[in-house]
């Protein structure tokens, strides 16, 4: 049986993707927190709902619930920052869209002046670059060229919408998955006579 999408379900489609790229592009913490809450607020309703509902909609709950939660707890448990996280593919794909979504700055700079690793995880987390700004003579006489700060892959809000993102997709298709295999279930459970003709 092939699945059938309804022109609405397709334009809410496009403004979840518009408003998903809208908050990594622009993830700040306020926009961190929002989708956070989301993404937590979305597994907490359909655990709810696998509770007090039955047949395929309680399967899609509880698969929905359960990729959410599960993805949430990987990436944000105890030990996980360090322990999972670094290693999920998405976590790979996070890094990779960073670079995508944040263009405008140069990635190889002309001159590094001072690298530093704030959190000590073995990351550069900014360095300070030169942008090809003049160079000025300063009040004692002495040349300085300014240096820009830039910081250098990504920032805490955009992990943070990143992943919660990704838990709200998995979580997604966690629920079709485990409604796919109740419907499976359902005709195993009940076959079909066959036609007589």
């Amino acid at each position: 049986m092939r699945p059938r999408f309804t022109i609405a379900a397709l334009l809410a489609l496009v403004a979840a993707s518009g408003i998903a790229f809208a908050a990594l592009r622009h993830a700040d913490e306020v926009i961190a927190s929002l989708v956070f809450t989301a993404a937590i607020l979305a597994s907490g309703v359909t655990a709810l709902g696998a509770a007090f509902s039955r047949g395929r909609r309680r399967a899609f709950f509880t698969g929905f619930a359960a990729f959410g939660f599960g993805y949430l707890a990987l990436c944000y448990g105890p030990f996980a920052a360090t322990a999972i996280r670094p290693h999920l593919v998405t976590e790979k794909l996070l890094a990779n869209s960073a670079e995508h979504l944040h263009r405008g700055v140069p990635v190889v700079p002309t001159i590094t002046q001072l690298a530093t690793d704030h959190d000590r995880d073995g990351v550069t987390d900014s360095i300070w670059i030169d942008f090809g700004s003049p160079i000025r003579r300063v009040v004692d006489g002495s040349l300085v060229k300014p240096l820009t700060l830039m910081q250098v892959g990504r920032s805490e809000p955009f992990e943070r919408v990143g992943h919660s993102l990704f838990a709200l997709l998995l979580a997604l298709f966690g629920g079709l998955a485990a409604r796919h295999f109740a419907a499976r279930t359902e005709r195993d459970a009940n076959p079909t006579p066959p036609a007589v003709g």
